[in-house]
């Protein structure tokens, strides 16, 4: 589950963005990176890129910069 958030201000509690992602890339491609699209306030798209492990996932470097950093990865559910 990503959310928007405000640098200096943290998570907000809007703007909610979830993605599915298979238990069977970090099976069979763990580490392997997964960029996705997530939508914002406006018509305009932000990239994040992350790397799926059996165990964790890993931002990389550049979700932190420009628009990027309006969106925050805030929860993972396995079902």
């Amino acid at each position: 589950m990503f959310q928007r958030y405000i640098f200096g201000t943290g998570t907000q509690e809007n703007n909610f963005h979830y993605i599915h992602i298979p238990k069977t890339h970090a099976l069979f491609k763990e580490g392997a990176g997964i960029r996705i699209t997530l939508g914002e306030d406006t018509d305009q798209t932000v990239t994040k890129y992350i790397y799926v492990y059996n165990d964790r996932i890993v931002g990389h470097a550049s979700n932190s910069q420009n628009r990027a950093q309006n969106r925050a990865l805030t929860g993972v559910f396995e079902y």
